[in-house]
């Protein structure tokens, strides 16, 4: 029996296409889960580790779900089929996700994106590269707070991103994990600011503002 950690779930919950393709499968949990919970009809587990892509075929085979998921050896996105219109990028560093979607084809597809920091960098990627941010929720997960963005790609228009959006997400869910996690930067920001010399503390006191004016209360 498989064991669905927040992150998966929360993924599986957003997906909503027909093809999927998870990069940087581990043991296609992802895909496995959105099989067995009829978010897709297809799934292609990609992986750029053959070792990785062994654990997931012998999951997959042992659930009996070879004829809906296939492992494909591949780095990023783009020996991608055409068929896929939904992609999962999750547990990467942005730059990291960034250079993926540099190198393949965004065109028609929709992406799940969860890094595992610097997201603000990929949040200005997006606004950069006509990809629209539908949707944002923060994930808390163990220790960790992990953002979760849903994101289209549209060639007919520019998505405006202001500075607090970019530090801390463009319509992002306002729940009580987001709220904690503001919390959590307030602390470790405010400590910053105060260590910092006073000509060099532009950026955090624009963060703190940001924050200030997401605070719950």
């Amino acid at each position: 029996m498989i064991s669905v950690s927040k992150r998966l779930q929360a993924i599986v919950d957003w997906i909503d296409g027909t093809i999927l393709a998870d990069i940087g499968c581990d043991h296609a949990y992802v895909a496995i889960e959105a099989i067995r919970q009829k978010k897709v009809l297809k799934a292609y587990a990609c992986d750029i580790a053959q070792g990785p892509l062994n654990n997931a075929k012998k999951t997959i085979e042992e659930l009996g779900l070879q004829d809906k998921i296939e492992c494909v050896l591949m780095d990023g996105i783009s020996g991608l089929s055409s068929e896929v219109d939904f992609v999962v990028i999750a547990g990467m560093g942005s730059k990291t996700i960034e250079m993926i979607l540099d190198n393949g084809d965004c065109t028609n597809r929709t992406f799940l994106l969860m890094p595992h920091k610097d997201e603000d960098s990929l949040r200005k990627y997006c606004m950069d590269h006509h990809l629209r941010i539908e949707k944002e929720r923060m994930i808390h997960d163990g220790n960790h707070y992990y953002p979760l963005m849903k994101v289209s790609h549209d060639l007919k228009s520019t998505q405006s991103l202001n500075q607090t959006e970019i530090f801390y997400g463009k319509n992002m869910q306002k729940d009580q994990v987001f709220y904690d996690f503001m919390e959590k930067e307030q602390k470790k920001w405010s400590m910053i600011y105060q260590q910092m010399p006073e000509d060099k503390s532009d950026l955090t006191l624009q963060r703190l503002k940001a924050i200030q004016s997401l605070s719950k209360n």
